[in-house]
């Protein structure tokens, strides 16, 4: 089992009406991959039920998501609806997440009380003086 922190990126692309769409990402790619099995062509599936900040991967082989890559670079490209539903919108939502691997499932949660705490804070020092 392997933990780490990884920032949320943004995916911008422009529709056909020349708006554009910005949606949150997460990217997970290298060598904790590949040294867990989770390698390119792997597939899995996400738990339908988001986990209260956060999500599940699990190894499926009857999964219809694929670890994406090169062979020894695999690559998680986690951008969709599903991001903002678990972990917030680009505007309130975490700037990081903390990605835990095992061989057979990856779970990628926020931390809420890290976004807040430096409002909590400035409420305290205002509050203090």
């Amino acid at each position: 089992m392997e933990t780490k922190t990884v920032k949320i990126g943004v995916n911008k692309r422009t529709n056909s009406k020349g708006d554009v769409i910005a949606k949150r990402r997460v990217w997970i790619e290298g060598k904790t991959l590949e040294r867990l099995g989770w390698v390119k062509g792997v597939t899995y599936s996400r738990k339908a039920q988001v986990i209260e900040d956060g999500f599940i991967l699990t190894k499926d082989s009857a999964g219809e998501l694929r670890v994406a890559g090169g062979d020894n670079r695999p690559v998680l490209d986690l951008c969709g609806n599903y991001i903002a539903a678990a972990l917030g919108t680009i505007e309130d939502g975490f700037k990081e997440v903390t990605v835990t691997i095992t061989a057979k499932r990856i779970t990628i949660t926020g931390k809420a009380a890290a976004l807040l705490l430096p409002v909590f804070v400035q409420v305290l020092e205002r509050a203090a003086s």
